[in-house]
């Protein structure tokens, strides 16, 4: 075969497919051998591989054996086999590839698990419930590049091309990029600043004309008026209106129309998915609102909804109670016989939009709702047609379990139940349990009342009922039970379907449970404890408080308390009362012969005389409760307050006996429980709460009933009660007693110094200072007062009291220390602040004889003056308080008196706590005394006859106060040597005014007319002849003041208050 045998033809030389004759495939072969027959590919376009083509085909050519023919096909397994192992190749490739791919998915998934454990660990959250469920961790494990490079395909970029079409044919994005705004910068170079220019508008101060604000503004303004200006309509471009003319083409072609397609039909076609060839109508057979024993018939249209004619056959379901009538067709033949139609088996094949008729029947048996489908047969398979019968069933709501409440045993309540019903109208009614059934139920029914189911302790009215759609009805519920415990009773509501809706009545019968929690004598809270078999249990209970060691002060208030917990379900409500016990018991507990509350003394307290609540915290009954009256809440604590008020005398001491009650308890010995019985309900009827046990409380159980009254209005009256019926009353009882017992004890107060004694010699006028505390040793504060001289009754001759006690309030306050004056003479200055502190010394001294009414006043003819600071107060427990006593004589005398220090009860009260307290005060009160320095003899040595010789005397005053001095001869008796002042006051005011005249001497002269001598002359003396200029009179001269009594000259005395 040579190379032209094997050309191809031309293209246009070469027939098509479809010009060939029928049955011809030569094309075929030489179509897939076309490389055999050339010597060369059409695919190659480069000269180099046509010659490598040519030389290929020559080879081919030459392999050709001459002889027969035959082909060479050696190069041709050679290919084979490098494609066999190209595809082998590329298998274990995929195969790797999915080998990655489960590990990435693998990995993902394990990662979305950890963290759906995590969230549900950490939060709670349960994934696709109760969170989204996030996004893949597959898309952050898998690189996009990787699987471009292995060509796999990424879901995420298969739709980016039509995507983008569809937004280039919507106009949301250009479909080639705009070069001219690519080349074109969005502001010229010409307008950018330079360095300079930025430089220049710097220094000048050039600002911009618009800020972004307004830029801002500008550009949005111009983004509106691009949004509302109207869209132009977009035209066909050259691409669209080619594709426009190959539709156009393809349209005008002509077609070859398929065969009938009912020839085709297929009893397979529905499992591949073929919808039903008839359309029914309706879609759903649905019986709504029917009765038992009725007859209800729909209407069912099947109409052919395809384009060629179809047969059709209903075959009937299972269930009795729907039943179906012989299919009716509409006439498509023989119009002139009405008679026949939907009866003519020419009819049975459903022409295209012709529909046969069918009459479905419901006749139902319950009033269940039911489900079924008729089978409709078709060419192409078969279809249902469902059947529903569909009433408006009753749902009922009923709150689970339903709690009747809590009663105390021996009494009855009554808790309305709502029945709510959310569907439809029904009838309904209670039922036990088949399965469970209790003994002891029935039915009652009695004439004009409602039938009441009784179940145990419940009965239950009305037990048959009749709910509209959308109502609710209350059921009386009424629980009455002797028995302490949980009691429960499972029912049913039975509907007119069939229907059972479970409702379970629970309900608490409990005991009087009061548990004492804490006692103040120990630390630790009360605990129940078993008692050993003949023992008694009161021997548990604590029943003594006492305030006796120590006892309380007198006109203080003690407290302890109690805590009393509430152990039941039920609220209690108890009250204290405090009774006078008797002589006898009274004298047992003084000899301590009562160790233990007994059952007697519970039974019996009740009688004894009660303190009403009026006269507690008095004198006939110190002590007092609170709260007196309270409701303890289920499994609360309440604590009880036990003060006690001491009074007077000191050392008294008061016994009464404070008893708990139970108010509003049954009149009935079912909820009264000894203490062991107490002891195993605080197991069994344990609350859901952490609830600690505590020691129970019996003594209901001994205590006899007292108070009783009706429960619906309280009545006390004997004939109310005597004709109700026993569960209607409620009745008080005695749980437990406190003995209280106190002790009135004074305050302990002593004080330091005792007595108040002035060491040596004081002076008079001067005020003295001293301090004395006041402790209190004892646990409550205690109140001081001074006695005070304007509180006791003037004095008399016959009783003179030598102290004048005063306090600040009655003669004022001390006067502040004078301030030196700077830049003044020291020696003026220092006469000068010493005259002002005498002249203001305080406190003032007693009324002075010589006033008018002065004996009338209180402290007249007092030695001294006393001021006390505070002179009363309150001294804090374990604390001390200071009195500052300033204390001053009027003159020289020993000083011999005291203070009392009055203890009274309170600030305001003037009854004493305890006795006085008295504090000595002693002095010896001397004037001051002058002392002579240097020489205690003048010795005038030799003096010539009828001359004078002068010597001085020094004389001191060591003290602070003033004194007055006077010259007279040591033989001189015979005249009255009286000085010119009566007071230190006067020779004190002498002094300030001598300090006032601004006189700087240390001393001034007070003139006499007792010693007063006349001017002498000298004179010659008759014997001797000489000149005496001694200054002495004449021998036998007599004196100007001979035989003349001494007058004191006039000095202004200074009063004290001055």
């Amino acid at each position: 075969m040579s190379d032209a045998d094997v050309s191809p033809d031309p293209p246009e030389d070469r027939p098509a497919a479809h010009d060939h004759p029928k049955g011809y495939v030569g094309f075929i072969y030489e179509d897939a051998f076309k490389e055999l027959y050339t010597g060369t590919s059409t695919a190659s376009a480069d000269p180099g591989e046509e010659k490598e083509a040519e030389g290929e085909a020559g080879a081919a050519a030459t392999a050709v054996n001459p002889i027969d023919g035959e082909i060479n096909l050696n190069k041709e397994a050679e290919q084979i086999k490098g494609i066999e192992d190209k595809l082998l190749a590329d298998g274990n490739h995929l195969d790797h590839v999915q080998k990655l791919l489960r590990t990435i998915r693998q990995a993902a998934r394990e990662g979305d698990q950890e963290e759906a454990v995590e969230l549900l660990q950490r939060w709670g959250l349960v994934m696709r419930e109760q969170l989204p469920v996030p996004e893949s961790k597959l898309k952050h494990r898998i690189d996009p590049n990787e699987m471009e490079r292995e060509g796999l395909i990424i879901p995420r970029r298969m739709m980016e091309d039509m995507e983008r079409f569809y937004e280039i044919k919507k106009g949301t994005i250009p479909q080639h990029d705009n070069l001219l705004a690519i080349s074109k910068p969005e502001e010229p170079n010409h307008f950018k600043m330079t360095k300079s220019l930025q430089l220049r508008a710097d220094t000048m101060q050039v600002k911009a004309t618009l800020t972004e604000e307004q830029k801002q503004l500008i550009a949005a303004d111009l983004k509106e008026r691009l949004r509302k200006r109207p869209r132009m309509p977009a035209g066909l471009n050259a691409d669209q209106k080619a594709k426009n003319r190959e539709i156009v083409k393809r349209m005008q072609m002509k077609v070859n129309f398929l065969k009938n397609p009912r020839f085709l039909a297929d009893r397979q076609g529905k499992d591949r998915g073929e919808p039903c060839p008839f359309w029914f109508t309706p879609e759903t057979v649905l019986y709504r609102n029917y009765e038992i024993g009725g007859l209800y018939q729909i209407h069912v249209d099947f109409r052919n909804a395809t384009g060629i004619s179809r047969r059709l056959r209903i075959l009937p379901c299972n269930n009795t109670a729907f039943s179906i009538k012989e299919l009716k067709y509409d006439k498509e033949l023989n119009a002139e016989r009405p008679e026949l139609v939907g009866l003519d088996p020419l009819a049975a094949v459903v022409a295209p939009g012709m529909a046969a008729h069918l009459t479905v029947s419901f006749a139902p048996n319950t009033l269940n709702d039911e489900t079924e489908f008729l089978t409709v047969c078709t060419e192409i398979g078969d279809y249902q047609l469902p059947l529903l019968a569909r009433r408006d069933q009753p749902k009922l709501k009923i709150d689970e379990p339903v709690n009747c409440g809590c009663m105390l045993a021996g009494n009855n309540i009554t808790e309305p139940v709502r029945i709510q019903n959310l569907g439809g109208e029904g009838a309904f009614r209670l039922i036990v349990s088949e399965q469970d059934a209790p003994e002891d139920y029935c039915y009652e029914s009695y004439p004009g009342q409602e039938l009441t189911l009784v179940v145990g302790s419940f009965r239950i009215s009305p037990a048959s009922f009749y709910l509209d759609a959308n109502s609710f009805t209350d059921l009386s519920v009424r629980f009455e039970a002797d028995k302490v415990g949980h009691h429960k009773c499972p029912l049913f509501v039975e509907g007119d379907n069939g229907e059972k809706t479970p409702i379970t009545l629970v309900a608490v019968c409990d005991a009087v449970r009061l548990e004492l929690t804490r006692w103040p004598t120990l630390k630790d809270e009360m605990s129940p404890l078993p008692i050993e078999e003949g023992s008694c249990a009161w021997q548990l209970v604590p029943w003594q408080l006492n305030w006796t060691r120590p006892g309380t002060q007198v006109g203080h208030k003690s407290k302890q308390s109690i805590q009393i917990s509430n152990g039941g379900f039920m609220p209690m409500r108890v009250e204290w009362a405090l009774a006078q016990p008797p002589r006898q018991i009274l004298a047992r507990l003084a000899v301590g012969a009562i160790n233990r509350l007994t059952d007697k003394l519970i039974n019996e307290i009740h009688d004894w005389r009660v303190h009403l609540p009026n006269n507690h915290l008095t004198p006939p009954c110190p002590f007092k409760v609170e709260p007196a009256s309270v409701m303890i809440e289920p499994f609360t604590t309440t604590t009880f307050n036990f003060t006690f008020e001491a009074f007077g005398p000191v050392g008294s001491q008061s016994a009464v006996f404070a008893y708990l009650m139970a108010r509003d308890v049954p009149d009935s010995m079912a909820c009264l429980l000894h203490y062991n019985q107490l002891l195993d309900l605080q197991d069994e009827m344990r609350p859901d709460t952490d609830y600690s046990k505590h020691l129970p409380l019996f003594g209901g159980v001994v205590s006899e009933p007292f108070d009783k009254k009706l429960r619906t209005n309280g009545s006390m009256d004997p004939l109310d009660i005597k004709v109700a019926d026993p569960k209607d009353c409620a009745v008080s009882r005695v749980i437990t007693a406190v003995c209280l017992q106190g002790q009135s004890t004074g305050p302990t107060i002593s004080t330091m110094p005792r007595a108040i004694v002035l060491p040596g010699d004081s002076l008079p006028f001067v005020p003295n200072v001293r301090e004395i505390k006041l402790y209190n040793s004892g646990s409550h504060s205690s109140y001081f007062r001074v006695r005070l001289t304007s509180t006791l009754h003037a004095a008399d001759a016959n009783s003179i009291d030598p102290l004048w006690v005063v306090s600040v309030p009655e003669v004022g306050m001390k006067p502040q220390e004078p301030q030196p004056i700077p830049q003044a003479d020291p020696q003026l200055e220092e006469m000068r602040l010493q005259a002002a502190r005498l002249a203001a010394s305080w406190p003032p001294l007693p009324p002075e004889p010589g006033l008018p009414g002065a004996s009338q006043l209180p402290g007249y003819g007092a030695l001294a003056s006393c001021a006390v600071e505070p002179h009363e107060g309150r001294i804090p427990p374990g604390g001390a308080v200071t009195i500052r006593v300033t204390l001053r004589a009027v003159h020289e005398c020993d000083l011999d008196g005291q203070l009392v220090i009055d203890l009274p009860l309170d600030s305001k009260s003037s009854e004493p706590a305890a006795p006085p307290l008295k504090v000595g005060i002693a002095a010896a009160v001397r004037a001051p005394r002058a002392e002579m320095r240097s020489k205690s003899i003048l010795d005038f040595g030799v003096v010539r006859a009828h001359s004078r010789h002068t010597l001085k005397v020094q004389l001191t005053n060591p003290t602070e106060l003033p004194m007055l001095l006077q010259l007279r001869q040591f033989k001189d008796t015979a005249r009255n040597h009286a000085f010119p002042v009566e007071s230190h006051r006067e020779v004190v005011n002498l002094f300030v005014d001598a300090v006032n005249r601004r006189s700087q001497e240390g001393f001034a002269a007070i003139e006499s007319e007792q010693y007063l001598e006349a001017a002498v002359q000298p004179w010659v003396h008759s014997r001797s002849g000489c000149l005496d200029q001694s200054g002495r009179r004449k021998f036998g001269a007599k004196s100007r003041s001979s035989g003349v009594e001494d007058e004191l000259d006039a000095i202004k005395f200074v009063s004290d208050e001055e």
